[in-house]
This record gives C-alpha cells, structure tokens and sequence, in this order.
C-alpha cells in the first residue's frame, strides 16, 4: 500500500507525527541558519512574503484533513503533498523569524537618540524582545488552536469511516 521508502518509515498512522515533526524541525533550522549559510536577507518588500504562503498553506492543509486531494490508493501522493507543505512551513517559518532578527540588527539607530549609545542599545533589545514575545504567542496560540481542531478533524473521520463501513 505504501511506497517502499515511507513503509521504511511509516509502520502505522502514530508514525506519521514524528515524521511531520522531523520534517518541519529540519526545514526550520536550516531556513534560521541562511543568514550563516550566506545566503541574502529577503529585501524588506517581501518581509510579509513568508507569512502569506504560511495562510495559504493553512488553507490547503486544511482541506487536506478535511477532504483530501486525492483518492485513498493514492496515499502515497497524498504524503508527498503534505510533505512539501510542511518543509515550505518550516522554511517560512524560520525565514520570517530570521530576517525580522536581521532587520532589527542592521536598521540604522534613531536619528534623534544616535548619540546616547545606551537608549539605542535598550531600543534594539526592547525590539528583540518584542519579537521573540510575538514569536512566542503566534507559537502558543497555534498550539490551542491545534488542540480542538485535530479532534474535530478526528471525529470527522471516524464519523465519516462509520458512515461508509454501515454502507449509507
């Protein structure tokens, strides 16, 4: 049923988190790290770019869980999908934190508080902070988002599998 690489991999549907996990983990270091891998920032016109494919992701994994793209032989497509959609995930994910990091560091100081070193240092950190404050609640609130939608999706499921098992 499976591909021969994911029946290496995948054993049973509780195989299917870690692999996920592992993948969008992979993507995102590797996408914070591409300062450090010299690779360009994104110019600050396309700083929004990252988390607009991020909805548009939401929107198709979505409908994924919900419906599905493809007929249930082919599986195989289906992870492969998912497959792309989390690595992009975790490489908007992480080029978004990074290059907000990246901005914050190399925007020139404030006209007005330039010669008083110590406001401007207190400005950047404030704004370092603000950002890994944001990062961190965008994190949370995903995570109790997460909860009752997986369980909605769940019961959908079985509901759905019942309906066809009876042959209604």
């Amino acid at each position: 049923k499976y591909h021969w690489l994911l029946s290496k991999i995948i054993h049973s549907v509780r195989d299917y988190y870690p692999l996920w996990q592992l993948v969008y983990q992979t993507t995102v270091f590797l996408s914070r790290s591409s300062i450090s891998l010299r690779i360009p920032a994104l110019p600050q016109s396309m700083l929004p770019l990252p988390a607009i494919i991020q909805a548009i992701i939401l929107l198709i994994l979505t409908y994924e869980s919900a419906v599905g793209f493809f007929d249930d032989n082919d599986e195989v497509w289906s992870v492969f999908l998912v497959f792309v959609l989390i690595s992009l995930e975790g490489i908007c994910g992480g080029l978004a934190y990074v290059n907000a990091f990246y901005r914050v560091n190399h925007e020139p100081p404030d006209p007005n508080t330039h010669n008083n070193i110590e406001r401007t240092h207190q400005e950047r950190e404030f704004k370092i902070g603000s950002i890994g404050f944001a990062d961190s609640t965008g994190i949370l609130f995903a995570a109790i988002l997460a909860v009752p939608t997986e369980l909605e999706l769940c019961k959908r499921k079985f509901v759905e599998a019942n309906y066809f098992a009876k042959g209604l």
